[in-house]
């Protein structure tokens, strides 16, 4: 039976996760940003290729609902308008000044131009807004969060590994095939249990 002190003694060990990008709100648990993380556990020379190994580690980086909307929504109010603008201005520039051009060829032009010049500019906007005005994180800044760090130290990597970069540093730092079965096994536990 539980008592009233495990109860309190319970209650305290629970502290509500902070935001890790806004440290100001409480983590909501369905706006979580996923960094996926990889650690070369082996690399295969073949005649005419070589190709790597490796483990997929997923991890959590809390975030509140209120960032969790500012980064998804940046996007589509951001890069959409930019690019439809972009579409239109160079298309039409093409058009009536770029000696005779047809609609289609302007626009096929002008949307090509147009992804790179609203990326581009969108970009930029997103490097601003972020940290200056919302003084906010990149969704993607997770480098410096302790797990993440923990595990950069340990070994792994932030990007999938490239069989033609991998160094024989890397190779050296291959886990064993006892390690690898174990967090297989651990792997597989924590599915049963979900």
């Amino acid at each position: 039976m539980t008592t009233l002190n495990d109860l309190t003694k319970m209650a305290g060990n629970m502290v509500a996760e902070k935001c890790y990008y806004c440290k100001k709100y409480e983590a909501d648990k369905d706006s979580h940003y996923t960094k996926t993380m990889y650690k070369l556990t082996g690399v295969s020379e073949l005649i005419i290729a070589r190709s790597t190994r490796f483990l997929k580690k997923d991890i959590e980086i809390p975030r509140c609902n209120h960032c969790h909307r500012k980064h998804d929504n940046f996007y589509i109010y951001v890069f959409i308008p930019f690019f439809i603008a972009f579409v239109i201005f160079i298309s039409r520039y093409l058009y009536y000044n770029g000696g005779g051009w047809d609609w289609t060829f302007a626009i096929i032009v002008s949307i090509i131009f147009s992804f790179f010049c609203a990326a581009f500019i969108t970009f930029i906007i997103n490097l601003l807004f972020f940290k200056l005005i919302c003084g906010i994180r990149l969704d993607d800044d997770v480098d410096n969060h302790p797990s993440v760090a923990n595990l950069v130290e340990n070994g792994w990597l932030t990007s999938k590994p490239n069989p033609h970069n991998v160094s024989t540093k890397d190779i050296s730092n291959q886990i064993s095939q006892k390690d690898f079965y174990k967090i297989y096994e651990e792997k597989l536990k924590q599915k049963k249990e979900q």
